[in-house]
């Protein structure tokens, strides 16, 4: 039986040791099925490394991030693993930028798209927010994003 102290400040992380055994034994999900529990993690906890899990990177591959930018080594890659490091630790706005540098570096794939709009969308205020909705409905967007993604901006959305 934990201590009463203890079982008071232990028991929200009961709900992600379900992720937490997921992302270990089966390794990082589709975006699809993973970004809400991502930004459930992102918005309702401070942990930083299960979403580094689940966004496929981790500590080791943050450090060696960190090392090549600073050998003057700036991937697209590199911006990519800065970029999701910089979500992890909440810092929107640095993530966007940093995702952007990795799409005018080569980065591509839905995946990439999909996390640089999800960073720029949380770094703007709710009217920048439905701009972008509204955008992303029309398909006057400048990202190519898959529907399903639309959809989960719309429910974050109504949440904020």
């Amino acid at each position: 039986m934990w201590p009463g102290e203890l079982l008071i400040r232990t028991l929200t992380y009961f709900d992600v040791q379900h992720e937490i055994n997921l992302v270990l034994v089966s390794g990082p999900r589709q975006l699809q099925s993973a970004l809400p529990t991502i930004h459930s993690l992102l918005t309702q906890s401070s942990l930083k490394t299960l979403p580094l899990w689940m966004l496929a990177s981790n500590e080791a591959r943050q450090v060696a991030a960190r090392s090549a930018f600073a050998r003057g080594e700036a991937t697209a890659e590199v911006y990519w693993e800065l970029g999701l490091g910089a979500l992890a630790a909440r810092d929107y706005p640095r993530a966007y930028q940093l995702f952007g540098t990795a799409l005018q570096g080569g980065a591509y794939g839905p995946r990439v798209q999909a996390l640089t709009v999800y960073a720029l969308f949380m770094a703007t205020d709710k009217a920048g927010a439905d701009r972008m909705l509204a955008d992303l409905a029309s398909g006057r967007s400048t990202y190519d994003v898959e529907p399903w993604f639309a959809s989960f901006l719309g429910q974050v959305a109504a949440t904020r």
